[in-house]
């Protein structure tokens, strides 16, 4: 049994912590599911921290009080898919009160928070924002999509989302995230939670160190819907199972928060030379 895997029981609604600080290693991250029914409401304030709210499915809107006590609202327009459609996505900078309220058809999707004491200013990624890119070819070509764009200001999270076709591998060659590399590889922790289409559908995530130094951290765990992977260290490679599209929400946060940071692995780099 895996130490790094998380696995809610049915969703209910309202907001669930799936982890937090203190969970295999994690020192930023609190990550949760939410799901409301249509017309249903969730208040929260990012006392300390700074968050977001992705948007997995349904629609809404949400209110946002700023430090000055002035009120913003925005608009999720519905998302019917992961898997065909761009996210919405909402920053709240530290010390935002705020409300997410469901439209009729009910609304789902991740909120997360890390600490932070700037300040910022509330931001709506809206779809049309996005751009969704292609990465790598063959059997290890996926399509990945940053959601925490430069614009919003987060300043130690960021947020994106993968998707994997049927049999192809992503985080490959594996890579990490986990040494100060000047200009190279910032330390960031990371979250991965998994769907998948059609239902019924699993992957393999492995977790490894590189050799050398002290106890070794290698894990393989099988993941399938609605799962969540801790990734405190190491290269973390996921391959979809044949038949199955694989979407998985990561989640970054550290010290510094620098998109495209990480060091490929050694051993297996060679095969960006065969493109």
């Amino acid at each position: 049994m895996s130490n790094l895997k998380y696995s809610l029981p049915a969703p209910r609604d309202g907001f669930q912590t799936v982890v937090k600080p203190g969970d295999s290693g994690l020192k930023y991250i609190h990550f949760g599911l939410l799901y409301l029914k249509g017309g249903g409401e969730w208040s929260a304030a990012a006392d300390g921290k700074e968050a977001v709210f992705l948007l997995q499915g349904g629609g809404g809107r949400v209110r946002v009080e700023e430090n000055s006590g002035a009120e913003m609202v925005f608009l999720l327009l519905p998302r019917r898919s992961l898997f065909h459609e761009k996210p919405s996505l909402v920053y709240f900078p530290p010390d935002t009160k705020f409300t997410i309220a469901a439209g009729p058809e009910g609304l789902s999707g991740a909120y997360i928070e890390a600490p932070a004491r700037h300040r910022g200013v509330p931001f709506h990624v809206t779809p049309d924002l996005l751009t969704q890119q292609t990465v790598g070819e063959a059997n290890w070509q996926r399509f990945v999509t940053l959601a925490t764009i430069p614009e919003c200001g987060a300043r130690k999270l960021i947020v994106g989302e993968t998707i994997n076709p049927p049999g192809n591998w992503s985080s490959y060659p594996p890579h990490k995230h986990d040494t100060l590399v000047p200009e190279v590889e910032v330390p960031m922790e990371e979250v991965y939670h998994y769907r998948f289409s059609p239902p019924g559908g699993f992957a393999i995530q492995r977790v490894y160190d590189p050799p050398g130094g002290g106890e070794r951290l290698e894990e393989v765990a099988v993941v399938e819907e609605g799962d969540s992977m801790v990734l405190p260290r190491g290269y973390h490679p996921v391959v979809a199972a044949p038949g199955y599209s694989l979407y998985y929400l990561w989640v970054l946060a550290g010290e510094e928060n620098s998109y495209g940071a990480w060091s490929d692995d050694p051993a297996h780099k060679w095969i960006l030379q065969n493109r």
